[in-house]
């Protein structure tokens, strides 16, 4: 998909089994720019060190070290422009506790695991068009 040529992602996963399809999946559908992370701290010390900002990023819930709840709280505290990057969380189950916690974050949408190629596109096509209506408008 064309859509998505000059689109950087950045995916955080622990698992690197999930890790590795999800970016071919991405692969597979445009992206040509997929970072990667294993976890939050990670995806927030490669947002530091990179000079360009991501378009949209899609993080799992569950992880060690520090979890999508952590990472998104951090994520919204940055002084930088990459704290209104659109977030699409991936969830094992979608249990309406963590799904109001999740929204309250300002999340742009969630998918629950496993996650299907349309999905992935239908989720992340809607979470870059409002982040495009924030910043027009």
């Amino acid at each position: 998909m064309a859509e998505f040529a000059n689109t950087r992602i950045l995916l955080i996963e622990d698992q690197l089994f999930i890790r590795s399809m999800m970016a071919r999946m991405l692969n597979g559908i445009g992206f040509k720019q997929v970072l990667q992370a294993r976890d939050g701290q990670e995806a927030l010390d490669l947002i530091a060190a990179d000079r360009e900002f991501v378009d949209v990023i899609l993080c799992d819930l569950k992880m060690p070290n520090m979890d999508g709840f952590e990472f998104l709280t951090k994520l919204r505290e940055l002084p930088t422009g990459s704290a209104q990057t659109p977030v699409v969380m991936l969830t094992a189950s979608n249990d309406p506790e963590s799904v109001h916690k999740l929204k309250s974050l300002g999340i742009a949408g969630y998918i629950v695991k496993p996650a299907s190629t349309q999905m992935v596109v239908e989720r992340v096509r809607v979470a870059l068009k409002a982040a495009k209506r924030g910043t027009s408008g």
